[in-house]
């Protein structure tokens, strides 16, 4: 049975990147985790850790408000 699991970590901002991708490979090398929700503070966040993703460091984050139209 699949159950969700909520986690987190307090870090500074200039670590949050590397702590992420940290989290992520840990979950996927020991856990063979598959999935995963990441809760953003602000839209610029998102945005942001988004651009990240596409630039191939963190493997492709999926925004929730991709599909939201921007006007």
């Amino acid at each position: 049975m699949d159950s969700l699991q909520n986690f987190y970590l307090a870090c500074r901002s200039s670590e949050k990147l590397v702590q992420l991708a940290r989290i992520i490979t840990h979950e996927v090398s020991e856990h063979q985790s598959s999935q995963f929700i990441v809760y953003f503070a602000t839209c610029a966040c998102v945005d942001y850790f988004y651009q990240v993703s596409v630039a191939g460091i963190l493997g492709g984050l999926h925004s929730s408000l991709e599909h939201l139209d921007p006007s």
